[in-house]
């Protein structure tokens, strides 16, 4: 059944822990690969080093929660989610390019690390216009593509 209400918000711990124990495995395989030992502490941690992160609902569950971590030049943009967006891709691809279109006025370069595994986050992040380089291998002996996201004020 399609999700009739989306509704955004600041995450609170609880919610933290709720996407802890609902983390879509793609995620949860990526945050290993990139040598996350703890999710929740990971989770936690990105909360509260983004500028405003938003935990995003529909009818009421969480669904996910994104946010920019700010640096100088860029900035590390972060997703994770549980099963309920893959259940109703469509509403969510619709709001990400709202939510984008927003970020994109306020962060001039938007960047992070996705696992070559996570290919339906790919291939979305490729739909909703970020530009990719790689893959790269890290530590784990994993490969990850590099993304990027130029803002509307970037020269």
């Amino acid at each position: 059944m399609a999700v009739k209400n989306i509704e955004y918000r600041r995450p609170t711990p609880e919610d933290c822990a709720y996407l802890d124990l609902h983390l879509r495995q793609a995620d949860r395989d990526e945050m290993a690969a990139a040598g996350v030992s703890n999710t929740l502490e990971s989770i936690i941690r990105s909360v509260e080093n983004s500028d405003d992160p938003m935990a995003v609902f529909g009818d009421g569950k969480l669904a996910l929660m994104f946010g920019v971590v700010e640096g100088e030049t860029e900035h590390v943009c972060w997703c994770l989610g549980t099963d309920m967006v893959d259940q109703n891709k469509r509403q969510f691809m619709r709001e990400s390019f709202r939510v984008l279109s927003s970020l994109q006025w306020r962060y001039p370069l938007m960047t992070n690390f996705v696992d070559v595994r996570n290919t339906k986050a790919l291939k979305w992040l490729k739909h909703v216009g970020f530009e990719m380089d790689g893959p790269w291998p890290v530590d784990s002996g994993h490969n990850f593509m590099q993304i990027f996201l130029r803002g509307n004020n970037h020269v």
